[in-house]
């Protein structure tokens, strides 16, 4: 069941055309390989790969502990699906399936995000760029 958030409209609004622009602009900048200063992380493999997330810690100089990842942060009210419910074993979270919770007006909003031509390209890129083959 999603908590009332306004992360999932049900309509294509003014929120959701600067959603949708944000993470154009995003993708793009992961993309944009000529920035040796610039870091990218991938969510969904940071997620799920210790081997990336100590790669990542490397390259920024931090040890990264993997209990961290069970902490759900307090900021904004922590996950927009679980809130605070998770909070001490976010692991449990089934962050890569969360498509499937949606209801039918957010899944129909996001099914036609998803159709944009720009959103399909970039998100090609984006995935075939994943170092660990996870997304």
């Amino acid at each position: 069941m999603l908590k009332p958030h306004p992360a999932y409209p049900t309509t294509m609004d003014g929120t959701m055309s600067r959603i949708i622009e944000t993470w154009k602009q995003h993708a793009g900048t992961y993309l944009r390989r000529d920035d040796t200063d610039r870091i990218a992380i991938l969510f969904d493999t940071w997620v799920a790969d210790p081997g990336y997330r100590r790669e990542i810690g490397r390259r920024l100089e931090v040890e990264i502990e993997d209990e961290t990842l069970n902490a759900i942060s307090r900021f904004g009210g922590g996950s927009s699906f679980d809130g605070l419910d998770y909070d001490g074993r976010a692991s449990e979270m089934a962050v890569s399936r969360r498509a499937l919770l949606l209801g039918p007006k957010e899944r129909a909003l996001l099914e036609r995000t998803t159709a944009d031509e720009e959103i399909q390209e970039l998100n090609a890129e984006v995935k075939a760029s994943d170092p660990a083959g996870l997304i």
